[in-house]
């Protein structure tokens, strides 16, 4: 038994010995194994031959992952394609880029070559794609923001163009293209149309119509609501509550319900009605007008009307008194004490664009500055972007952070819709509809 007790111990040290030098050995084969592929590669490289040494370098990869030997990998190809830049180089080099950024997602450097050899390529899909995949790995880094944020607010253009249009980005485009009316929704799609002349639409799809036999208030799936003769040039928004809408005859606006009796009094400027209300302008001084046509006079120099017609946006007024414009409540009483030379329309509770000194800048509804005047020109902040120019006399547009994400290179620029589309203009008297290029 004593003898038993004493061999146990010395067999399990043997085989514990016999398994050391069974890992050593191993580890010391496949150092020495490893070590040859990298000869081998930088050989190759010194000769030229770079695919061979990519081949050698992947050997080793077989033997133990590196970040080190990935960045050989991707320096040799750096130098191949520099060399032979052709379509099979650049597809192997992303292939084995990916593969890199697969073994060690958080390596910014192989993710970045990717994604700018997939622009370089214009495949500007797949390069959007593997930089939200980085992204969701949480990627970051100053070159990849950068290559994120340019396919992020990348851009496309709808070919067709158009000489005038009406929005109150309510889904509503309608638009002129010389020969006839169409309204698109704010994708740039038809929905309705073709018509001698469409007003602007209210969020209902309803507004003024006319055809070659009367003139009609159809809603969005054109269906008449109302029939009557009148010879119309433009259209303002139609109130359903009051049963008016404005309208240009003879080059001076009027009010006319859906019967087709028009109110009386003519104006050179005609608001919508809002809250059984609208403001309209003649010989240079401005009225409170109510739905039978009663005129109060407003003391007021100006005031700005939003894309529906409104005089009051977002529950405020703005308007011009003593030379500035000040911001108003829905009573006419002024809230605190902004003063701005010019100012822009307010959207949906967003900034304001405002002029002072020379200069645009953006303010809140309390009239508090948000971002100083900076800008030759700019208009107010709609569904997270403003349109702004500079002192080339270009637009672009800016985000919320007041970051140029937009280039300038517009004649001129307006608002973005909630779909993220917005009409710009290259020319002038033409417009298109601009996209961002993916969601």
């Amino acid at each position: 038994m004593k003898k038993l007790n004493v061999f146990l111990p010395v067999i399990l040290i043997v085989l514990l010995l016999i398994s050391w030098y069974s890992f050593l050995s191993g580890t010391f084969k496949t150092t020495i194994e490893y070590n040859s592929y990298i000869k081998e590669a930088k050989a190759s490289i010194k000769d030229g031959l770079y695919e061979q040494a990519i081949e050698f370098y992947k050997d080793a990869l077989s033997v133990k992952k590196s970040v080190g030997i990935y960045r050989d990998i991707k320096s040799t190809y750096d130098t191949l394609y520099k060399e032979e830049h052709i379509p099979f180089i650049r597809n192997a080099y992303i292939s084995d880029m990916a593969l890199a950024a697969t073994d060690f997602p958080n390596q910014d450097e192989f993710w970045n070559t990717q994604i700018k050899l997939y622009i370089e390529a214009n495949n500007y899909t797949k390069a959007y794609e593997t930089a939200v995949q980085a992204k969701n790995m949480n990627v970051s880094g100053k070159e990849f923001d950068k290559l994120y944020k340019e396919l992020l607010y990348m851009t496309k253009i709808d070919y067709k163009l158009y000489s005038k249009f009406y929005t109150a980005l309510n889904g509503y485009i309608t638009v002129y293209d010389g020969n006839e009316w169409l309204v698109l929704g704010d994708d740039g799609k038809e929905l309705i149309g073709p018509y001698k002349l469409i007003g602007l639409l209210n969020d209902d799809g309803k507004g003024l119509y006319i055809n070659n036999i009367d003139t009609r208030i159809l809603d969005k799936n054109e269906i008449a609501r109302a029939r009557f003769k009148l010879d119309v040039e433009e259209a303002g928004c139609y109130s359903e509550s009051s049963d008016l809408i404005p309208v240009k005859i003879k080059d001076k606006w009027k009010y006319v319900n859906s019967k087709g009796k028009l109110l009386k009094g003519e104006y050179d400027v005609a608001g919508s009605f809002y809250n059984k209300k609208a403001v309209a302008k003649k010989d240079n001084k401005w009225y409170l007008i109510d739905e039978k046509g009663n005129e109060t006079k407003l003391d007021f120099q100006d005031i700005k009307l939003d894309l529906y017609g409104s005089y009051i946006q977002s529950g405020i007024i703005l308007a011009k008194k003593g030379g500035n414009y000040h911001i108003y409540d829905a009573d006419f009483k002024q809230i605190g004490d902004f003063s701005a030379s010019n100012v822009d329309i307010c959207i949906s509770s967003n900034l304001i664009a405002f002029e002072k000194g020379g200069k645009w800048g953006f303010a809140n509804k309390e009239g508090k500055v948000e971002i100083e005047p900076a800008y030759d020109g700019a208009k107010s902040f709609a569904n997270g972007y403003a349109a702004v120019k500079n002192d080339g006399g270009l637009w672009g547009f800016i985000n919320s952070n007041n970051e140029l994400v937009i280039d300038y290179k517009y004649f001129d620029a307006f608002y973005f819709t909630s779909s993220e589309t917005c009409m710009i203009s290259e020319a002038d008297g033409c417009y298109q509809l601009l996209q961002f290029k993916f969601d």
